[in-house]
């Protein structure tokens, strides 16, 4: 019979003892080497391992920094007043540069708002250069007659219709003896003196009669408009009360510019001669209109 050979007896298995660090065990004053057994793995059995021994979890030891603290928030009143007054100036730089704000270079001014009359930005057309066929820039609030009285008011404040006058008789006439002065006295004289819509009728019609024009009433039209200064004379407007001025008061109309605007000369302001004005902006708020020639 062959041979057999006895099965052999299991044997321990003992693994070199590995140096573990004192801090790792808990223990600082433990060996600097420990001896640790391993389990043994019994080949008859199920191949589970036993427990491993419980060894105490390592922890790092916390760190040591400092936190920096956060600089207290001022809670005086003059600081909380800053605090306020620069936010104030951030929100007010913020809308200086949104492109979406309303521009700054230049103003706007339609003739349907109601504004007082403003300081003229340069003074009236010199009577040295007046001449026959153009109409001079003369504003009622010029030094030279802003102080005149005109009613119970003065040239400055309600003379428009005298002033008015007075650039249409340069236009017309070429003379230079006839300023606002010398209508303003004729006004006083006749009961015309004042800001009323009849006063101003009075002032451009029989107020034109009496310095040498003939005043014809014109229709409220573009076309008529547009006829009257092709033609080389000036169309006066009377414009209700509350279009450009809180009263009613008067405008003397020159031309037609290349965008089909009005060139308007405006006594009462130098800021609305210097824009243009459109067709419905005069006749909307036009109480009458009048068209000259040199009687």
């Amino acid at each position: 019979m062959p041979h057999r050979r006895k099965a052999s007896k299991p044997t321990s298995v003992r693994m070199r003892a590995h140096r573990i660090p004192p801090n790792v065990l808990g223990d600082s004053s433990a060996s600097a080497t420990a001896t640790a057994a391993l389990p043994v793995m019994d080949p008859s059995t199920s191949g589970v391992l036993p427990a491993v021994p419980n060894l105490e979890r390592y922890t790092p030891k916390s760190s040591t920094a400092k936190s920096v603290p956060l600089p207290a928030l001022p809670t005086s009143r003059v600081a909380l007043a800053a605090i306020i007054a620069a936010a104030v100036l951030v929100l007010f730089a913020l809308g200086a540069l949104n492109p979406f704000s309303t521009p700054q270079s230049g103003k706007a001014y339609s003739a349907l708002s109601i504004e007082n009359p403003s300081p003229h930005a340069e003074s009236s057309t010199p009577a040295a250069i007046w001449k026959q066929g153009t109409t001079p820039h003369l504003y009622s609030d010029d030094p030279d007659w802003a102080d005149i009285p005109f009613g119970a008011s003065t040239i400055g404040l309600s003379g428009s219709s005298a002033t008015a006058l007075a650039m249409v008789h340069v236009c017309e006439t070429g003379e230079t003896e006839v300023t606002p002065v010398e209508i303003a006295k004729w006004a006083n004289e006749n009961n015309a003196a004042s800001t009323s819509l009849e006063a101003i009728d009075e002032v451009l019609t029989n107020g034109a009669a009496a310095f040498g024009l003939k005043a014809s009433p014109l229709e409220a039209t573009a076309i008529a408009i547009r006829q009257s200064v092709a033609s080389g004379h000036p169309v006066t407007v009377v414009l209700n009360q509350g279009s450009v001025s809180p009263v009613a008061s008067a405008v003397v109309v020159t031309g037609v510019d290349q965008d089909s605007r009005l060139v308007v000369n405006d006594p009462s302001s130098s800021e609305n001669t210097a824009r243009s004005w459109s067709f419905d902006e005069v006749l909307d708020n036009a109480h009458a209109l009048y068209s000259y020639v040199r009687a």
